[in-house]
């Protein structure tokens, strides 16, 4: 039994097959093709609908524009389908060049993300190194 059972035309690597996918404890456990019945406590069918992978987007800047954010950037993205991204490092006004600026931010993550989020730090052009 699955905690979610998602059912529709499933967009997989190499084909689009009416099937189903078994979730439990918020990862995907199986994929079924054809009409094999997968039982799950939530079923959400979407008959002839298209069900896509989560998307992965490995460019988001969640602080170039003061009125963003981590908890606005994360619901935008889920709104539209992504599921993981990759935050860059220039945060306006302070990039994250430091172990110190880099666990800060991490922090952030886990109180506000609504997704996976994974991280990047850089350099700073004067006396970066000293931070790496």
């Amino acid at each position: 039994m699955y905690d979610v059972v998602v059912k529709g035309n499933l967009v997989l690597e190499d084909e689009v097959v009416m099937g189903s996918i078994g979730i439990k404890n918020e990862k995907i456990v199986e994929i079924s093709k054809g009409d094999k019945t997968l039982e799950g406590k939530e079923t959400l069918d979407y008959k002839n609908h298209y069900v896509f992978p989560g998307m992965i987007d490995t460019h988001v800047h969640c602080f170039s524009n003061p009125d963003e954010g981590i908890l606005k950037t994360s619901l935008s993205a889920a709104t539209g389908g992504i599921t993981t991204f990759l935050d860059m490092p220039y945060d306006s006004p302070d990039p994250v060049a430091s172990v110190k600026q880099f666990e800060e931010k991490k922090e952030l993550i886990k109180k506000e993300a609504v997704m996976d989020i994974g991280l990047w730090g850089t350099i700073v052009k004067r006396n970066g190194t000293e931070h790496i």
